[in-house]
């Protein structure tokens, strides 16, 4: 039985268990006793559940909390015509229950109909965007209709967890399983018959472990010396351990617990190492910029020269958005792109999603935790 909230409701018929003590006379009513033990399961009902005067029908639950109430229900009703005397259940609301992991799913950039995308994008209407000076709102109204461009045009792909190793099969999880199973009955009714079966169930196990994956690791390298099959790196970088930064991080004798702090150590620690020797003898400007920088001027080549110069490969930004979406639709984008530069050149402002940047540290060799050592 899994590890799981179970309640077991009906008519069992054995009016020989003292529920006190939890034993039967007939072997019938003493086997259903041991099943009872052995699952670690409640018995709930407390009143006779048969005119005779005998507790007939059971509620057993592995988790006795999670049962409201039990409780006998009046024999006043027309249709109700047996000698059992019926039980009210109720349950509490909120019981959890098992949940596969969720899915991730991803879009495939390298599958978008850009040529349907193009025709999307060149149908759209953007004389709101167009007659508007505002930064935020030009920024927020190309976002909104890229994304909705691509969730229509751009398929997407799920992506399998890789939270087991590649050399677990479905031997060593059906092993596993076993062991577990065995665990638990030995831990809930412990004997010498159990113990030593668990111990040669967990034997097989780690030789079964061994095994596979001595046999995939000899597949990586056999692939690699033949075809230089470039598997061999994923999985030697997958033993390396992860890459997310530690929950805990320290500079000297500082330490940080949340990422507000954590950021704090890292501009702290960027500081002290960043060369100010350079720019020490730099003498200040006469004067200062205009509030607009009208100065500079972005034509509408420069910006579609720019949009077809992205590398499509570079990782998106905070707002989502591939290079490779920009790219390929450089043509309807750039009318409204432009339109948006300009204003903020003329404002000397950007939209504040631009202000802000995912920054993944690069563990090196050492104590992860110190921000010294990324």
């Amino acid at each position: 039985m899994p590890d799981t909230h179970t309640v077991i409701l009906g008519d069992f018929n054995f009016p020989d268990i003292c529920w006190d003590t939890l034993c039967g006379r007939s072997q019938n009513a003493d086997n259903l006793c041991k099943f009872i033990f052995r699952l670690n399961l409640s018995q709930l009902v407390t009143f006779p559940t048969h005119s005779g005067g005998n507790i007939l029908d059971l509620v057993l639950s592995s988790s006795p909390s999670y049962v409201k109430e039990v409780s006998p229900l009046p024999l006043s009703s027309p249709y109700l015509n047996s000698d059992h005397i019926p039980i009210l259940v109720t349950l509490m609301s909120g019981i959890p229950s098992y949940s596969k992991p969720q899915t991730s799913w991803f879009y495939n950039y390298k599958a978008t109909d850009f040529d349907g995308l193009n025709s999307y994008l060149l149908d759209f209407d953007f004389r709101p965007l167009l007659s508007s000076s505002s930064v935020e709102f030009a920024w927020s109204f190309i976002k909104q209709v890229i994304v909705a461009a691509v969730s229509l045009l751009t398929p997407m792909v799920r992506v399998k967890s890789h939270s087991l190793p590649k050399w677990f099969d479905s031997n060593i999880r059906h092993q596993l399983h076993k062991v577990h199973t065995i665990r638990r009955r030995h831990k809930r009714s412990p004997t010498a018959s159990t113990f030593s079966k668990l111990v040669s169930l967990e034997c097989s196990l780690q030789l079964s472990i061994l095994e596979a994956r001595t046999a995939y690791e000899t597949s990586l390298v056999h692939g690699f010396m033949s075809s230089h099959d470039p598997s061999i790196y994923l999985y030697l970088r997958d033993l390396s351990g992860s890459s997310t930064i530690p929950s805990v991080m320290y500079l000297n004798n500082q330490c940080a617990e949340n990422p507000r702090d954590i950021a704090n150590l890292f501009n702290e620690f960027f500081y002290s190492v960043f060369d100010k020797g350079s720019s020490a003898n730099v003498a200040p400007p006469q004067y200062l910029p205009d509030s607009s920088l009208c100065s500079i001027s972005i034509s509408i080549q420069d910006t579609f020269e720019a949009l077809c110069h992205l590398n499509p490969t570079k990782a998106m930004g905070w707002d989502n958005i591939s290079p490779s979406v920009l790219k390929h639709a450089a043509t309807p984008l750039l009318e409204p792109l432009h339109h948006l530069f300009t204003i903020c050149i003329d404002k000397a402002c950007i939209p504040d999603d631009w202000k802000q940047h995912l920054i993944v540290p690069i563990p090196k060799t050492g104590d992860a935790s110190s921000v010294c050592k990324l």
